[in-house]
């Protein structure tokens, strides 16, 4: 979970300078032996204004990866929260939520993330969330970043061992520099835990 919750950060970074990654999928999530995460291929990136006036775009996504508009090169922000939703399902099972096989459920975007419990069921909401039809009813990375913090910090809390809670601190500290713990909707949830 503490991978797609820095995926968040990295792509919350990215949308904050304007940027749209356009080819966000797993063979560009880099994890170093030190466990950071980076976010590799900037190449087909492109800043938001150039989107929106560029008629004539051309693909840059990967198949499996693109929700319907970016297929047509209609990118946004919206577009890159939908393929970070698939990529937070294939980190945490570690298998496509389409595959080829799917291509049916793909293009019409039919998914079901109901999986049971264990550490990914606390993240399947917000899964749900980036795959939304309407684009205008995904969430932003800047909510995302603190809804994956917050449900990273719910499921250390769960385990309770000295492991679970040596994970918790390490990400609060790593996390501590970065404006997460003030957001409104998940301040009081936090505290809650302490």
């Amino acid at each position: 979970m503490i991978i797609v919750f820095e995926m968040s950060s990295a792509l919350k970074e990215v949308h904050s300078n304007d940027l749209v990654h356009r080819d966000l999928k797993p063979e560009n999530i880099m994890v170093e032996e030190d466990g950071t995460i980076r976010l590799g291929d900037f190449g087909g990136t492109k800043d938001q204004a150039s989107i929106q006036t560029d008629s004539n775009q051309t693909g840059v996504f990967t198949w499996g990866w693109a929700d319907s508009n970016a297929r047509i090169g209609k990118y946004s922000k919206e577009s890159e929260v939908y393929a970070f939703g698939l990529n937070a399902y294939y980190i945490l099972y570690a298998e496509p939520l389409f595959t080829r096989d799917d291509q049916n459920a793909y293009l019409q975007n039919q998914f079901n993330l109901d999986h049971g419990f264990g550490d990914q069921y606390f993240l399947q909401g917000t899964i749900k969330s980036c795959l939304l039809d309407d684009p205008s009813e995904r969430p932003t990375f800047e909510f995302l970043e603190k809804d994956v913090f917050y449900q990273c910090i719910v499921t250390l809390c769960k385990e309770k061992d000295q492991k679970a809670d040596e994970k918790a601190v390490q990400l609060i500290k790593v996390s501590a520099t970065k404006p997460i713990l003030d957001h409104q909707e998940k301040v009081y949830k936090f505290t809650c835990l302490i």
